[in-house]
């Protein structure tokens, strides 16, 4: 055990699926790969205890500098690719506007709820002021708020009603 422990070297460890592709993808290149308890973990996953959801990949001694530069030129270019351009990620005032405003519709159609709709309309059409440029259901939002409005009056005119 001692000599089989010493030929092999652990380059990776993580949830099984992805465990396998590492393996996969270092043997692809001609690198010899070992996953030690592949098949208990998938059918008796508590029998090996520590982290049931985790594999790890070995690589033979002689292979382990080529197989970690592969690794990370592998990470490196999926790093890049799904690198979000700056020109893509939105204004975080834009996002916090968009959030509010579904929250304020969602007060609104609620009907017992109108009055905090009105509390976070002023919050809403400050901030989509600062942006400039109206997001995503702003005309939705601006009928919610009239709504809102509406229904906090009628709410009001019932209860002066009712007392009286």
């Amino acid at each position: 055990m001692d000599r089989f422990s010493n030929d092999w070297r652990l380059v990776w460890q993580g949830t099984p699926a992805m465990a396998l592709a590492v393996s996969e993808r270092l043997q692809s290149e001609g690198l010899r790969t070992f996953v030690p308890d592949q098949n208990v973990r998938i059918l008796e996953p508590w029998k090996t205890g520590g982290n049931v959801f985790e594999l790890r990949v070995l690589v033979a001694r002689e292979d382990f500098e080529r197989a970690r530069e592969l690794l990370e030129l592998d990470g490196a270019a999926a790093n890049e690719e799904l690198r979000v351009p700056p020109e893509d990620v939105p204004d975080p005032r834009l996002v916090r506007a968009r959030r509010l405003g579904e929250g304020l519709i969602i007060a609104a159609a609620l009907v017992c709820t109108a009055p905090i709709a009105l509390f976070i309309a002023p919050r809403y059409f400050g901030l989509v002021k600062q942006v400039g440029v109206a997001p995503r259901r702003y005309r939705v939002v601006q009928v919610a708020t009239a709504l809102a409005a509406f229904e906090v009056v009628a709410l009001t005119a019932i209860g002066i009603l009712k007392w009286t």
